[in-house]
């Protein structure tokens, strides 16, 4: 499991749909990359349907 701290610096690319809301794919400066839940991101994610 990978995680990213609050001061990393994210990449969003897309979001898409859940049953528990709306999640943001994402990759830090470090390739570290995968689904973040939207309410833990600053500007409510990404914008781009995946």
């Amino acid at each position: 499991m990978n995680t990213a701290g609050r001061n990393n610096l994210v990449d969003y690319h897309c979001y898409t749909d859940g049953e528990d809301g709306t999640w943001t794919y994402l990759r830090t400066k470090s390739t570290v990359y995968g689904w973040v839940w939207d309410p833990y991101l600053s500007g409510d994610g990404s914008s781009v349907r995946c």
